[in-house]
């Protein structure tokens, strides 16, 4: 039962801390698009679509980097905020 048990363990640790962790530092998203995105996939496919409805945003916004034409959707879905938009006026003046 030692086996079993340590797997378990090393699993629940791995997928509650480990992975979010680490792809939290490196993809942010912004929370008002995750909360509508959980709550309009929830709603059409129930738990199941609550479930996938963050996946498929991630793999939107990937796309919407890599395709020029839906860089304005890349903006929204970066946590960054006003960051993200800066003017170049505002990067050159010195703080």
């Amino acid at each position: 039962m030692l086996a079993p048990a340590g797997y378990m363990f090393l699993t629940s640790v791995e997928g509650q801390f480990i992975t979010p962790w680490l792809v939290g530092k490196r993809l942010e998203l912004n929370t008002v698009a995750v909360f509508l995105t959980v709550v309009v996939w929830g709603w059409l496919w129930g738990i199941a679509g609550a479930l996938i409805a963050v996946p498929f945003l991630v793999v939107f916004k990937v796309v919407s980097e890599n395709v020029e034409a839906l860089k304005i959707f890349s903006n929204f879905l970066d946590n960054r905020g006003q960051d993200a938009v800066r003017l170049p006026e505002e990067e050159t003046r010195a703080p």
